[in-house]
């Protein structure tokens, strides 16, 4: 699992960096024609590569707040920040 909960990320062949979307913009286009899946650690042993798409990041990062702003405060659920 990487740092911001996915289990899964994608990568190219040609790539430098992983995804944690296969619909990214920087994988998902006309010179892409195989996406690899896997873990984090298998995205390394497979082609060296341990930094994440700033696109990815951004966007994982807008929907973890949007899901932290989405709390009914009046809600008893218990919210575990480090999980979210």
């Amino acid at each position: 699992m990487d740092d911001l909960g996915f289990n899964s990320v994608f990568w190219t062949k040609s790539g430098t960096k992983y995804h944690l979307y296969n619909t990214c913009g920087y994988i998902n286009g006309d010179r892409t024609n195989e996406i690899f899946t896997g873990t984090v650690g298998e995205c390394k042993a497979d082609k060296n590569i341990s930094e994440l798409c700033s696109r990815c990041e951004g966007q994982a990062e807008k929907e973890k707040e949007s899901n932290i702003l989405d709390l009914d405060p009046d809600s008893e659920e218990v919210l575990d920040l480090e999980a979210a």
